[in-house]
């Protein structure tokens, strides 16, 4: 007995050349969840080099400001004096000291 020729065609892409092949749901899923561990094992790597980063720039942060906290001796540019009501102060004494510490007379 001859063997016919079965009437199907096979399924062809869009182009024409290459039959369409379609993978079993076992594959199909197998796949997705690749991806799903890839994409998560990418969001993990990048977490944790956020994290590293963040203490990184933290510790170099703290340590430039901590060790020039007093590196430069402070300069006072005032004399301080006391002013009270009943205190023995002449004007011509308040008018010197003033003119001591730079001060001028001005016309506002």
């Amino acid at each position: 007995m001859p063997l016919k020729k079965s009437k199907r065609k096979k399924k062809t892409s869009k182009t024409g050349k290459r039959p369409i092949v379609r993978a079993s749901a076992g594959l199909t899923w197998l796949r997705r969840r690749e991806f799903r561990l890839g994409v998560l094992a990418a969001c993990i790597v990048s977490l944790l080099a956020a994290i590293f980063y963040t203490v990184y720039l933290d510790v170099l942060i703290r340590s430039q400001f901590e060790g020039k906290r007093w590196a430069l001796p402070a300069r006072v540019y005032a004399r301080p004096m006391e002013l009270y009501a009943g205190e023995d102060l002449t004007k011509t004494d308040l008018l010197a000291e003033l003119r001591f510490l730079n001060y001028r007379e001005g016309r506002d």
